[in-house]
Formats: C-alpha cells, structure tokens, sequence
C-alpha cells in the first residue's frame, strides 16, 4: 500500500509518529535531560531520564487523544515545507529580538555561549534540545493541562472551549522558559527585560502550541527543530565565531 494515500491522521500515521517520539526522544532524553526540572527528578542518571521520559510521553499521548490533539500532521496540503518556512521566520524574527531590538539586554552568559561553543556543536545541542522540549512542554504538559481542565470546564455542548487550548499553550510554554532561562536572569529584574523574556522565549512557544492544536505535533515538532537550522548560524556569526 502507498504510505502517501493514507489519510494524514489515520490510526497508522499516528502510531508511526508516536513510536518515533518515543524512540528519538528516549535515545536524546539518554544523553542529556536538558530541562532543569526533568533533570533534577532524575538526579543526571540516564536511564531514569529515558523511563520517566517514556512515561511523559505514554500520559501525554494519552491525554491529546482525548481532548481532540493529534500527532500527524494534519489540514496542510505541504506539512513539512510550511513547517520549515515557519521555522525561517521564527529564526528571523529571534534574529530581530535578539541583535535589533533588545541586544543591549543580552546576558553575559547567553553571549558567551555563542562566542564559546562552534556552530556544529550548537546546532546539534540545540535541534535535540528542541526536540524533546517540544515533547515535554507540548505533548506531556500541554495536552495533560488541557485533559485536566477539560474534566471541569466544557461548553454547552460538552466540548472543550479554545479558551482552555490557549490556556494550556501559554501555561505549557511560560512555566518551563521562566524557570529554565533563570541562570540567564540578571540579578534585578526589570519590566524591559521581562518584555524581552516575553519577546524572546515564550511567543515562539506559544505558536508552537498553536501549530499543535491547529496542525499535529508533528508540524509543530518539525517547526520547532528546522527553526535552529536557520537561526544557530545567523545568531552565531553575530555574538561570536561560528
């Protein structure tokens, strides 16, 4: 049978894609927990990264499949060359933020990560690290929010409202860049620079969750990864060599 003739989100693409997740996703989650939170739980030991990791994506799973989120791509007639165009545009638009408009904030830290580490390293840091984020923020923590409101908050037809999709999204991505991006912090906090947090690290997130709950994980997924194809090497010439 053609591979290409199945229905994007038939019970075949979905299991294909799940089992990608979770196999990628174990093998990334072995060598690095990259979250700081995933990461103390598991106290650095790889393999109870790789068994809570499983475990994330087995609920979150569970959970998209019961509040309408699916994993295939879906309602896009070139899913993977849209997601690739939006990943330019995302990589643009943090170009923008990052070396335009709030370059005077970066932190010392954040700079000399990219004046320290070679373009190679960066970019396979950064589409791994991108990968299981994803995982963990959209399919783990997004649609199990979602499942949880979802038991108590339904519209008159007994459906889920989008206003709890996007309560979910910006939950699932504000949460997780607030606590991860805080070594980036600097010692007093400032309503610019809090702005900048916003600009910078959680509207990306939030489209993410977008592309999820309108298109499949997938497309949100492969947005995700392919934006640090176009970013690491634009960003990396600017802030140090590449």
């Amino acid at each position: 049978m053609n591979i290409h003739a199945l229905p994007e989100s038939s019970p075949r693409s979905n299991w294909l894609t799940a089992g990608t997740l979770l196999l990628f996703g174990a093998l990334i989650a072995s060598k690095a927990g990259f979250d700081i939170v995933f990461s103390a739980i598991t106290g650095g030991v790889p393999w109870i990264r790789v068994v809570l990791f499983l475990a994330l994506t087995i609920v979150g799973i569970f959970c998209a499949q019961r509040t309408g989120l699916r994993l295939a791509a879906h309602d896009l007639d070139h899913p993977i060359a849209v997601a690739f165009g939006i990943g330019l545009l995302v990589a643009l638009y943090v170009t923008t933020v990052d070396l335009v408009v709030f370059r005077h904030l970066l932190p010392p830290l954040y700079v000399a990560y990219f004046s320290g580490h070679p373009l190679s390293e960066r970019m396979i840091y950064f589409m791994l690290r991108a990968f299981n984020e994803n995982i963990l923020y959209r399919l783990f923590f997004m649609s199990t929010a979602l499942w949880c409101m979802g038991l108590v908050w339904r519209d008159s037809q007994g459906h889920i409202p989008k206003a709890a999709y996007w309560v979910a999204i910006i939950l699932a991505q504000a949460i997780p860049m607030l606590l991860n991006e805080a070594p980036f912090y600097p010692p007093h906090l400032t309503p610019i620079f809090l702005l900048y947090v916003v600009a910078r690290f959680i509207l990306a997130g939030i489209l993410w969750g977008f592309l999820y709950w309108r298109y499949g994980f997938l497309t949100a997924e492969t947005a995700h990864v392919s934006t640090h194809i176009f970013l690491q090497p634009i960003i990396g010439y600017v802030l140090g060599p590449g």
